[in-house]
């Protein structure tokens, strides 16, 4: 693992820093959370579903 940057150091070092932070590849999409939802039973559509809307966009 790299050692800290000092603050002072140039942009390209602390680049470096950062990109190898976390060496492994990173499964990206939404597969690990549908095997997870899968899991805990989520997946299936519950019988009644309630909708609410609001009209100023607002969030309530």
């Amino acid at each position: 693992m790299d050692t800290l940057p000092q603050a002072t150091s140039p942009l390209v070092t602390w680049l470096h820093y950062l990109e190898n932070l976390h060496s492994q590849a990173i499964e990206l999409g939404l597969a690990r959370v549908q095997r997870v939802a899968a899991r805990l039973d989520l997946l299936k559509p519950a019988p009644f579903v309630f909708t609410v809307a609001g009209t100023n966009g607002k969030g309530t």
